[in-house]
């Protein structure tokens, strides 16, 4: 591909680490903080969830979304990936996702149509983008973002997803069967119309990021510019296109469903985020947050069974004070969980794959 079109902005930047890239662990480790706050508060706080509240945890999913997609130019570009390796991988994330469906949640596979479930079906669609300008990505992924509502509008969108338990009867998975191509389409939590464009774009700036076509990173008066730009645009982009901001099944984000205009703000977020943790990514102060990020698919499935074994089978919800402290013990067992993962790291890379994955970042 001619790295000639791949630049987002302009340079002055600075070369990322040939090792691991700091800012991009530091944002996954932003996100896991989030996404714990947001997906423990249908089982540990009491209704209804304040809007100060609905938004801190709406930015999590975005930005696994954003980096999911940018991490395949960057690993395809630098290590020379085939689509293979992208299969294999996206089967590996799908079969955890049912996994956590089946063990975790004992309800049939596919029809919540998780965050697992988009990254998987999107990284071969992602991959195979690769062969096209990073414009012509652009315009597609614009494309679904536009089309997403009309599609929405014609197939519907649940308030309630039908997930059938496992012992549920054959007519009623046979019932539940019939919407589930529209969960994939529009109707699941993290369907492909919109937030498959959340993965396209964020293919433009791991294009442009990658290492092979030359390394960058975000830091400068142009690019701090574009972001502030990126912002205003974004909430009033969502100031105007709000949407339902339904609850489903308990959790409170604001994006059920992904309005064109919270998508708008969830980019400019995104990119805000990855140009602080370009300036912070060597902050030793954020180390923990950075350990957090390094295993992050990890801390995904960890987290949904500590909640659910952990906190929903024991307590019933709480006031804001403690869930605050409910909280807290929760993300200092993750953090004391990633941290003996991590020392086991040498033992860990001799694994075979399907069990060192689940393990991994």
């Amino acid at each position: 591909m001619d790295g000639s079109n791949v630049g987002l902005v302009e340079a002055p930047f600075q070369p990322i680490s040939m090792q691991r890239d700091n800012s991009i662990d530091l944002v996954r480790g932003c996100a896991v903080v989030t996404m714990v706050w947001a997906n423990l508060a249908p089982f540990a706080l009491i209704d209804p969830h304040p809007l100060w509240f609905r938004f801190i945890g709406s930015f999590a999913a975005p930005i696994f979304v954003f980096l999911a997609g940018a991490t395949i130019p960057m690993t395809a570009f630098d290590h020379r990936h085939d689509f293979s390796y992208y299969c294999q991988r996206a089967s590996l994330v799908v079969l955890l996702a049912m996994a956590i469906d089946m063990a975790v949640w004992r309800e049939w596979p596919w029809f919540s149509f998780d965050v697992l479930y988009l990254i998987g079906v999107g990284m071969p669609i992602i991959y195979l983008t690769l062969r096209i300008t990073p414009t012509a990505r652009a315009l597609i992924a614009a494309g679904i973002l536009l089309g997403s509502a009309f599609l929405r509008d014609y197939l519907g969108y649940p308030e309630t997803l039908r997930h059938p338990p496992l012992g549920a009867i054959e007519e009623s998975v046979r019932s539940a069967l019939i919407e589930l191509d529209d969960n994939i389409l529009t109707g699941g939590f993290f369907p492909l119309f919109p937030w498959l464009a959340i993965m396209m774009f964020g293919s433009i700036l791991g294009t442009w990021r990658s290492r092979a076509l030359g390394p960058h990173r975000l830091i400068g008066p142009k690019p701090v510019t574009i972001a502030l730009g990126l912002l205003v645009i974004g909430m009033a982009g969502w100031y105007f296109d709000p949407g339902q901001m339904q609850v489903r099944s308990g959790y409170s984000e604001i994006f059920y469903p992904a309005t064109t205009g919270y998508l708008m703000l969830a980019l400019a977020v995104v990119i805000c985020a990855l140009i602080a943790c370009d300036y912070l990514r060597d902050n030793r102060l954020l180390e923990p947050i950075r350990k957090l990020g390094r295993s992050s698919l990890f801390v995904y499935w960890w987290h949904i069974a500590l909640i659910h074994i952990g906190v929903h089978a024991w307590m019933e919800p709480q006031h804001l004070s403690r869930f605050i402290a409910v909280y807290a013990v929760v993300m200092i067992v993750l953090y004391v969980s990633v941290l003996g993962l991590q020392s086991q790291s040498q033992r860990l890379a001799k694994l075979p794959l399907a069990i060192r994955f689940p393990l991994s970042g």
